[in-house]
């Protein structure tokens, strides 16, 4: 069993590009491992209603992550 939690703040920025912010903790209960805190930042860029871009950077903040890791993506709805 796990507590997962996250709390984000997003922004439309100019057009179809966003941005959002997010602070994210996991907890593993089952498991002694420690807990690991992130913060994590990402723009969107959608080109079209169904199908988006983004990128971004994650943050560790605990000793339990890794320092930083780059993302990036596509979503598509279907």
């Amino acid at each position: 069993m796990a507590f997962v939690h996250s709390v984000s703040i997003s922004r439309d920025l100019l057009g179809e590009l966003a941005a959002y912010v997010e602070y994210a903790g996991f907890l593993n209960l089952s498991d002694n491992q420690d807990y690991r805190g992130y913060s994590n930042g990402r723009f969107t860029y959608g080109l079209t209603s169904d199908f988006q871009l983004d990128c971004g950077v994650r943050v560790g903040l605990t000793e339990a992550t890794d320092d930083l890791g780059l993302f990036s993506g596509i979503s598509v709805r279907y």
